[in-house]
């Protein structure tokens, strides 16, 4: 074995021993925290105790100062997604992790009663940031994607996936603060549902973040639908 090949396994072997021996902490000047407690954070996963004790999804007792019209929204009760579709929200990434009083705090779907219109109220706590007070990206992305599929349940669709999510980020999302969510169905193309959808700022109006995707609907594909 020449002199830098023994030199780099040397390297390799020392950081090994210091990587196994030290808990990988990550800090800066508003937040410490180790990997470990991140991962602890999701409970230990749906086995554990603590995770069969948690709530399924929680519901703020105060109501939302921007909820909408009773004369035009109705509040959608995440129990249709259970009775209608015989599925469980357990293990759902949003109703199972994220929605508590540090990260999601509120996630409240209304449908409008005269057209096909999904508006979401949305709390955001502090735990979902990707840079100090900004919500990170993927926690959006994840909320449209969820309420693109809230019009599918809402107005019952035929069961749909998502083909492609389109996003265009105009303004940053703050931690600690609240946006309004609005999503439909632009068009329909066969099988194709191409949907739109934008989240704004409940304070000021101001456009967070411009969305599109295309949902297909499930079932036997066709050479003209390509999917």
């Amino acid at each position: 074995m020449g002199k830098w090949t023994t030199k780099a396994a040397s390297v390799v072997a020392a950081s090994t021993f210091v990587y196994q021996q030290a808990t990988p902490t990550i800090e800066n000047d508003y937040r410490s925290f180790t990997l470990n407690s991140m991962v602890a954070r999701c409970d230990g996963g749906a086995s554990s105790p603590a995770a069969q004790s948690k709530p399924k999804f929680t519901t703020p007792t105060t109501p939302s100062p921007y909820a909408p019209n009773s004369d035009d929204y109705e509040r959608v009760n995440e129990q249709m997604y259970i009775n209608d579709f015989n599925v469980s929200l357990s293990n759902h990434v949003l109703y199972s992790c994220l929605l508590d009083d540090n990260r999601i705090k509120r996630y409240e779907v209304y449908k409008h009663k005269h057209h096909e219109e999904i508006l979401c109220i949305i709390d955001f706590g502090e735990e979902v940031v990707g840079w100090p007070e900004i919500v990170h990206g993927g926690i959006s992305a994840l909320l449209i994607d969820n309420t693109f599929g809230w019009l599918l349940f809402a107005y019952h669709k035929p069961m749909s996936v998502t083909a492609n999510l389109h996003l265009d980020y105009r303004s940053p999302v703050r931690s600690n603060s609240s946006s309004i969510l609005r999503v439909k169905i632009d068009h329909v193309e066969g099988r194709k549902l191409h949907m739109t959808g934008s989240l704004t700022e409940a304070s000021s109006g101001r456009v967070q973040v411009e969305a599109k995707s295309l949902f297909i609907i499930a079932g036997k594909k066709t050479k003209q639908e390509g999917y």
